[in-house]
């Protein structure tokens, strides 16, 4: 992924999972600054962020995951 493409992607994950608290843009060079934040967590953070489970067993993936997976398998 390009550079503003993984911007978008990870904060549509962070805002989906925080709507009361979405990403904010804090300096002239907003995608720095979330792959700070990134760096910080691990991607493995934003992809567990892709996924809401329910106390059931059911589970949710999110829009931008799945579109992903989908690409993924096209592609293999």
């Amino acid at each position: 992924m390009d550079w503003d493409e993984r911007y978008d992607f990870l904060t549509a994950l962070y805002n989906d999972k925080h709507p009361d608290e979405i990403w904010e843009e804090r300096s002239e060079e907003p995608i720095r600054d979330l792959m700070e934040y990134v760096a910080r967590k691990d991607y493995f953070h934003f992809f567990c962020m892709g996924f809401t489970v329910f106390e059931d067993g059911r589970y949710i993936v999110h829009e931008k995951i799945r579109e992903l997976i989908w690409l993924y398998n096209k592609n293999h």
